[in-house]
């Protein structure tokens, strides 16, 4: 029984593991060196940095019946009535609702910010908050027209 004792010759290792380590330690030392090159090369140009010019948009024409029926509107434009412009100009950002028919809800009129409405209180233009519950709340025309609007939290 006779020991062998590894070969101390450097090449043995490379003949175990193969080529691919020499290799990709070469390529990344190879592109360490060109990014400093680069930089090294662009630092001591002296040139002022220039944003880089962006063109012009053109302006894209849109047709907003078009859009409401791929939307999936249906009917004429002017059928949704004045509680869907109203819907849209109003959103409810938060709700207080009490058991005993009391509350308020944060609502924002036209992209301002939320304000705090009790019910009973006027919302808006010819609108009033008739009542509240957890995640939605009902508002009453103040003029002689029906229906009210549903406003609802979004998730």
């Amino acid at each position: 029984m006779t020991l062998q004792t590894p070969s101390r010759h450097p090449g043995a290792l490379v003949a175990r593991v193969g080529h691919a380590p020499l290799w990709a330690a070469g390529l990344i030392w190879l592109a360490a060196g060109a990014a400093l090159t680069g930089w090294l090369l662009i630092l001591l140009s002296g040139t002022a940095w220039q944003p880089v010019p962006v063109a012009a948009g053109t302006a894209v024409a849109v047709e907003p019946v078009a859009v409401a029926r791929a939307l999936g509107l249906d009917g004429s434009p002017g059928a949704a009535g004045p509680a869907a412009d109203t819907g849209a100009r109003l959103r409810l950002a938060g709700v207080v609702a009490q058991p005993d028919a009391r509350g308020a809800a944060l609502i924002a009129v036209d992209g301002q910010p939320p304000r705090p409405f009790l019910v009973g209180s006027a919302v808006g233009d010819g609108w009033v908050l008739r009542a509240v519950e957890r995640r939605r709340v009902w508002l009453s025309p103040t003029t002689g027209e029906t229906g009210d609007l549903e406003l609802q939290l979004q998730r």
